[in-house]
């Protein structure tokens, strides 16, 4: 097959054209969706902290330009995780750029909301589990990361679900043993037990309660999927097709990359596939999931885009920024 083209190599795979671009396409987006409708706060009384917060961000601009904040956060932070552990062989500032455009898909993510605190937080924990590898007191960041993802699930209450995915995760990088799955636990456990103290002291139990049964005790009647339209058939189709070509190019190529770093996208697989599960199959209407699925594909997508050296790779590639356009521009057609 013919190679990848000068320009595609030069603004695109390692250059920083495609991260202007992403940034110059998401102010416009983002303003864009603002200005048709709005950037109403999520508040539905089933988050602890990000409940008592939300009215803080009752003004449209404020909520505007507080999540855009936390998105830019995000992508400056995917690309030190990049630079920092050496995820893709080869320097590139695709990472970002994923981020930014992903998380600027939708009029709902210009809302600020619970889930875009949690998110951050996520990637701080993403951060400490490649920190992590292979590390001799593995207790210590068991304790840190279940600590992180419990105080996340403060501001939305399904990160708690990512526990699992957290111990699965540590066991992959080489950080796991009984006393890391004891720590995790009392790392939960020092969260949780004040906040149970305190809602018990202050006879406020079913306060306490309330977030834990709405969202994991009512939402198992329906399956989402089961209940999407054509669009969002076409959507999630294309999606996975993308997630079967990105980790079986990844297998065929991995042995490019060192031991460390197949860990680390063994990680990042994991956590998609357990994420897009969930997102699937249970009726838990949570924007932390699609942000999950986001973090962990833009560095699947990255390197897939960043090292491919065919053009059939770079068509795919154009392929995708066009879905992508479809996708983020069809709110305006649907609601015209």
């Amino acid at each position: 097959m013919a190679a990848a083209p000068r320009f595609y190599r030069k603004y695109i795979a390692t250059g920083n054209g495609f991260l202007f671009f992403a940034i110059f396409y998401a102010i416009f987006i983002r303003c864009f969706y603002f200005l048709n409708f709005g950037a109403p706060v999520t508040n539905n009384g089933e988050n602890y902290l990000w409940d008592p917060i939300a009215d803080w961000f009752n003004n449209g601009y404020i909520s505007l330009a507080c999540s855009s904040i936390i998105v830019a956060i995000i992508a400056f932070l995917a690309a030190h995780i990049n630079n920092k552990y050496l995820l893709i062989r080869q320097k590139t500032l695709l990472p970002s750029a994923f981020i930014i455009l992903l998380f600027s898909s939708q009029p709902s993510f210009v809302c600020m909301s619970g889930e875009f605190i949690s998110a951050l937080i996520t990637v701080f924990i993403l951060s400490m589990l490649f920190a992590s590898y292979n590390i001799e007191r593995k207790q210590d960041i068991a304790f840190q990361a279940s600590f992180m993802l419990a105080l996340s699930s403060l501001f939305s209450i399904s990160a708690i679900i990512y526990l699992p995915i957290l111990w699965v995760g540590m066991a992959v990088i080489r950080s796991f043993n009984f006393r890391a799955f004891l720590a995790s636990i009392l790392g939960i456990f020092i969260i949780y037990f004040p906040a149970f103290s305190w809602f018990l002291l202050t006879d406020q139990l079913q306060d306490f309660l309330t977030p834990i049964t709405n969202t994991f005790a009512s939402n198992f009647s329906t399956i989402p999927i089961l209940s999407y339209n054509i669009n969002e058939w076409v959507i999630l189709a294309c999606g996975l097709l993308l997630l079967l070509i990105t980790i079986s190019d990844y297998y065929i190529n991995r042995h490019k990359d060192r031991i460390k770093i197949r860990n680390y996208f063994n990680l990042l697989f994991t956590l998609v596939i357990y994420t897009f599960i969930i997102f699937l199959f249970l009726n838990i209407n949570s924007h932390l999931h699609l942000f999950a699925i986001f973090t962990a594909g833009a560095f699947m997508l990255s390197h897939f885009f960043a090292l491919v050296e065919t053009r059939t790779g770079n068509i795919l590639f154009y392929f995708v920024l066009l879905l992508y356009l479809a996708v983020s521009l069809s709110p305006f057609f649907i609601t015209g």
